[in-house]
């Protein structure tokens, strides 16, 4: 039921986002966490992320890890990017799991696998993917 009412909120905000609304903004990396979104771009890339463009979620999403602002609001952003298959998100998401506390260990580790056959699995993640090996693994 969750999954159903987020495919219509999604498939709603979808038809909210207009051709003008369609540029792209400036995605920040980690080095740049903290980068300043003016509140009109951050309300753009929103719309655009909740329509499916794991880009601007991801833009949020280290516009939000900065100073100031809210890391789970940021983090939020981030699994979206990586829900919606953008290959670097699901890279950062998957090492997220390195540090995590309060969960079993096999928990810890089936969410890891997830994320390492979802980061396998997906054709954009071909030249990222060869580069990227899980924490103690050798290629």
């Amino acid at each position: 039921m969750k999954g159903l009412c987020l495919i219509s909120i999604l498939l709603a905000l979808s038809a909210a986002v207009s051709a003008d609304e369609a540029e792209q903004i400036p995605i920040a990396g980690p080095g740049d966490a903290g980068t300043d979104l003016d509140p009109e771009t951050v309300e753009k890339a929103r719309k655009m992320a909740l329509a499916g463009d794991g880009e601007q979620a991801r833009a949020l999403a280290w516009h939000f890890m900065g100073q100031n602002r809210d890391p789970l609001d940021g983090l939020f952003w981030l699994r979206l990017s990586a829900e919606f298959g953008h290959c670097q998100s699901q890279i950062d998401w998957e090492g997220q799991y390195n540090s995590r506390t309060g969960a079993s260990a096999e928990a810890l580790e089936a969410a890891k696998q997830y994320w390492r056959e979802r980061i396998a699995a997906n054709p954009a993640c071909e030249s990222e993917a060869v580069d990227h090996q899980p924490e103690g693994e050798q290629p």
